[in-house]
């Protein structure tokens, strides 16, 4: 099999950002991946830092990078490095039409969420702006006939605690009229995305929201305003309405994740990224300190691609991406990479369920330095031209600090930079 100057394993956040950082450089990139990471899951935002080490939330993601454990990955890579690596994410969706908002020196930005709760954030999309919910005098909260888990007044309960009782919060119902067109069954916020997609939806969306709304408002929607990476819903609804807009955080499918996987996806393709499905590696073929190869199982038998480099961003534990057979052992399946179990099962958890301090379980992962080569116990290299990163890595809890995403990107930027400076 012909090969390639690198292949990437993994094909959510982190491991596509890498192939296309390499790929820009002109590198040839093949990238394999069994499954499409956390899009639809994930919220579609690029959390960088709120909550280096307890539960107080840090005034800006850098205030918070600057706090962290020298484990960290983000201390192991430095400030300036994390400044390049978003602002080569900020140019990658200008580039793309879809531009993000935010910065490591920008003060946290709050996104709403479904529940009326607020979230912090890093790197966003338009379509999220919390903060116009602050000097709002009116507040609609719009919901669709019919649309599954996702309930405007509950959303209006939380946010009247959040932003007070002196504003004046209007619940207002748009009717789709797509019981018939989807057979009966719930329907879904992808449902009414798909709706407002169409010319005919969107028209028909502002139609009914025109009769009841009223200019100088801010309107609260959940994740609908289309599938596409582009801004025509969001710029389209706040002109005719002349109104304020934002989007809640919602239960899967996240819409705004599957607009950040579209977008990073045509980049991909844009660049020449060659990107295999359904592509499970298994193991590799290793001698004198590097990788010649990566087995694949693909559709029926067995494949092997070589390369000069490996990127690794198959993903944690959830995602098969690391392995504990016991209690004493955890590895990672494809290279056979350490994972840091501590000893004592007892020692993993912190067992108060609203902890101010970060789970020991959730910080397990492969050891780096920083070019983001693996290393044992001692701080040696143990495959040179092989690179870590994303939720493979260690010494951080992303859920805790609302940091999983940023130390993707980060962690991808730099692996990518590893590998166009190694000779």
């Amino acid at each position: 099999m012909k090969k390639n100057d690198v292949l990437v394993i993994g094909g959510g956040f982190s491991g596509l950002l890498a192939a296309i950082a390499v790929a820009k450089k002109g590198k040839a990139v093949t990238l394999l991946r069994f499954g499409l990471g956390t899009f639809e899951i994930g919220g579609g935002l690029v959390d960088l830092m709120a909550y280096p080490n307890d539960n107080r939330p840090c005034r800006t993601p850098a205030e918070g990078i600057q706090q962290l454990s020298p484990e960290h990955p983000y201390t192991k890579l430095g400030l300036p490095l994390i400044k390049k690596a978003v602002e080569f994410f900020l140019n990658l969706t200008k580039e793309a039409g879809y531009e993000y908002e935010g910065s490591t020196t920008q003060a946290l930005h709050w996104v709403p969420t479904a529940v009326g709760t607020m979230k912090p954030t890093g790197l966003y999309s338009k379509t999220f702006t919390g903060e116009i919910l602050k000097n709002a005098k009116t507040i609609y909260l719009v919901d669709f006939k019919g649309l599954k888990d996702y309930y405007a007044k509950m959303t209006e309960q939380n946010l009247k605690k959040h932003w007070g009782e002196d504003k004046d919060y209007k619940i207002v119902t748009v009717d789709p009229h797509m019981e018939e067109a989807i057979g009966g069954r719930d329907i879904m916020t992808m449902d009414i995305a798909r709706w407002i997609d169409t010319k005919e939806g969107l028209e028909e969306c502002t139609k009914q929201l025109k009769a009841v709304i009223k200019p100088g408002a801010a309107i609260v929607l959940p994740q609908v305003l289309g599938t596409r990476p582009d801004y025509t819903p969001y710029t389209f609804l706040k002109t005719e309405l002349q109104c304020d807009i934002t989007e809640t955080l919602c239960i899967p499918p996240s819409m705004s994740g599957m607009r950040l996987s579209k977008m990073l996806h045509d980049c991909a393709r844009k660049y020449g990224v060659k990107i295999i499905e359904q592509a499970k590696a298994t193991g590799s073929v290793i001698r004198d300190g590097r990788c010649e190869a990566v087995l694949v199982n693909g559709v029926g038998k067995e494949h092997t691609y070589y390369a000069d480099h490996f990127i690794l961003a198959t993903g944690g534990f959830y995602g098969s991406g690391l392995y504990a057979p016991s209690a004493k052992k955890g590895t990672e399946p494809i290279f056979n990479l350490p994972v840091n179990l501590s000893a004592g099962e007892e020692t993993w958890a912190n067992l108060d369920l609203f902890s101010d301090k970060k789970q020991p379980f959730a910080q397990v992962g492969i050891a780096v330095d920083p070019e983001m080569r693996p290393i044992d116990k001692k701080g040696q290299c143990i495959l040179k031209n092989v690179f870590v990163t994303g939720r493979n890595l260690s010494g951080y809890d992303f859920s805790f600090e609302k940091s999983g995403n940023g130390v993707a990107l980060v962690s991808a930027y730099q692996a990518a930079a590893s590998v166009l400076e190694v000779k």
